[in-house]
């Protein structure tokens, strides 16, 4: 008798799902990925307000200079302005 009393009894399935393994067995998995996606969600947060943060409180770049005319465009420029309509 007594050893029938010290035996552990086998887990009891559970009657929805009829595992009692079954849905705890994916919530390690399922936390860690909560996890990894709020770290990420979080760091890109974190990330995105400090470029806005920096790029507010440096002084504007100066606009670059005119880029130099190519043969074509001089040309072009010469012709419109020696054109008897342009006068």
């Amino acid at each position: 008798m007594a050893s029938t009393l010290s035996s552990p009894s086998p887990p009891s399935a559970d009657p929805v799902t009829g595992s009692s393994d079954a849905a705890s067995s994916f919530l390690p998995s399922l936390l860690i990925i909560a996890a990894l996606l709020a770290f990420v969600l979080l760091a890109s947060v974190s990330i995105h307000l400090l470029l806005r943060l920096l790029s507010r409180s440096s002084p504007p770049p100066p606009p670059p200079p005119p880029l130099p005319r190519t043969r074509r465009e001089v040309h072009n420029v010469e012709a419109a302005d020696a054109s008897p309509g342009a006068a």
